[in-house]
């Protein structure tokens, strides 16, 4: 029986697209949760510094006038029997609940969003409000995931924080 060369061509096609889909360079391989994301904030050449709670926290400068704190949770929660990494930043805390206004601009914001969003909460042992932009990754994400995820929390929280503040205090 003749091989149709169109037949040959595309199981060929299909073997070598079916084992490129697996194969994957160092860069791109997944993490093991258990190892420490320390490595892959080294390998971006980000600077941390650790928090009292073993958390990282990078500093991220945007302009002359302006910088956002941002923090990549050390461990992972576990959801679904999945690990769970995540990584925010604040634009708001005080003692005053966030107005109707900034609820539904933060709202109306996370419509636009395309991972990740905005979280008002209560910290009941300081007795304070505060809200940060969140975006929740695979404890196993790459590294290009873990950068994409680094980079919507920096621009969301800086312009979220720069409409509702007049000064830069995240």
């Amino acid at each position: 029986m003749p091989i149709n060369l169109f037949s040959l061509c595309s199981v060929l096609f299909c073997w070598f697209f079916l084992f490129q889909a697996n194969a994957q360079t160092p860069a791109e391989q997944p993490i093991d949760s258990t190892k420490d994301v320390r490595l892959l904030l080294k390998e971006l050449e980000y600077n941390y510094q650790m928090t009292e709670t073993d958390d990282y926290k990078l500093i991220f400068n945007i302009d002359k006038e302006r910088s956002q704190v941002i923090t990549v949770n050390a461990n992972t929660v576990t959801y679904a029997d999945r690990e769970v990494r995540e990584l925010w930043s604040l634009v708001y805390v005080g003692k005053e609940r966030p107005s109707y206004e900034l609820s539904m601009n933060l709202l109306q914001d996370n419509s636009r969003k395309k991972f990740g969003a905005w979280e008002v909460g209560f910290d009941e042992e300081d007795a304070t409000y505060y809200v940060a932009f969140s975006v929740k990754i695979s404890g196993t994400a790459d590294i290009s995931v873990l950068n994409a995820a680094i980079q919507m929390v920096i621009e969301a929280a800086d312009e979220m924080e720069a409409k509702i503040s007049d000064t830069d205090d995240f």
